[in-house]
């Protein structure tokens, strides 16, 4: 596909962190998004540009990354004042995969406006659970709410988020604003569940090609599967994962090795 129809493929991460993440009370480390990225895609990206305001992470990330590609460009700022820059350094036969893991409102609209004007694919990190806590800010006029309404404005780009109520509408008042101003016709938002309510989606956001696009099946088995997702999953994969406990397969050959014993 890239060398029929894309001059160049670039990865993009506005929020790219240290390149590791550390997660739960037990502090289990799993690569970050860039890492993944730079691992374990089939072909290696023309370019990876990557943005991380904090200066100890950026020179974390910079040192993992080094040891996987050559192919590097690391931004140390706020995100929403290099978009721009990015976008500029790609032709109209570039391609790119960009993935930004909001953990609030991170990024402004009109920013991401921005990437969505060049071809590319966009997995976008909605903080759905955070997101519709905020506007009850403002309603109540908690100290604070005028800066909390003008940063939902840059957010959404607009006030639509004041008729929200439920996380579906705010989930929606977003991917409806993305359908609506910019090319990608396929939005597809991917629901992630954690405890007490807690809950986040990552959109899909691609546009329909006459080939059909790769991503398209694998989020729509993703959607159905995640629909009836627990979060003690997670928490039990992390502990095969780190040898904290069995898995099923052990767990059957020890159960097998027993039965065994006790016929012999």
């Amino acid at each position: 596909m890239q060398a029929q129809y894309f001059d160049n493929m670039y990865y993009i991460d506005l929020l790219a962190g240290s390149g590791l993440c550390k997660i739960g009370k037990k502090g289990d480390v799993i690569a970050g998004s860039a890492l993944i990225a730079a691992s374990m895609c089939y072909h290696e990206f023309d370019q990876y540009f990557l943005v991380e305001q904090n200066t100890i992470q950026k020179e974390a990330l910079e040192a993992r990354l080094r040891e996987k590609t050559r192919n590097l460009t690391i931004y140390n700022c706020n995100c929403n004042d290099c978009v721009g820059d990015i976008v500029e350094q790609m032709s109209e036969r570039s391609h790119y995969l960009a993935f930004v893991d909001c953990e609030g409102l991170d990024v402004g609209w009109l920013n991401m406006k921005i990437l969505f004007e060049k071809q590319g694919d966009v997995l976008f990190n909605f903080q759905t659970s955070s997101v519709a806590r905020l506007p009850q800010k403002v309603k109540n006029r908690v100290t604070g709410w005028k800066a909390t309404e003008k940063k939902l404005n840059w957010f959404f780009g607009d006030d639509r988020w004041k008729d929200c109520q439920s996380h579906e509408e705010f989930l929606n008042a977003y991917t409806n604003k993305i359908i609506e101003e910019t090319n990608r016709q396929i939005v597809l938002p991917l629901p992630v569940k954690g405890p007490r309510g807690y809950r986040y989606d990552i959109i899909l956001a691609t546009r329909r090609t006459r080939s059909g696009s790769p991503w398209i099946e694998p989020m729509k088995e993703l959607q159905e599967k995640m629909g009836g997702y627990r979060p003690e999953v997670v928490k039990t994969a992390l502990d095969i994962i780190t040898k904290r406990q069995l898995s099923l397969n052990d767990l059957s050959v020890i159960e097998r090795e027993k039965k065994e014993g006790e016929n012999s």
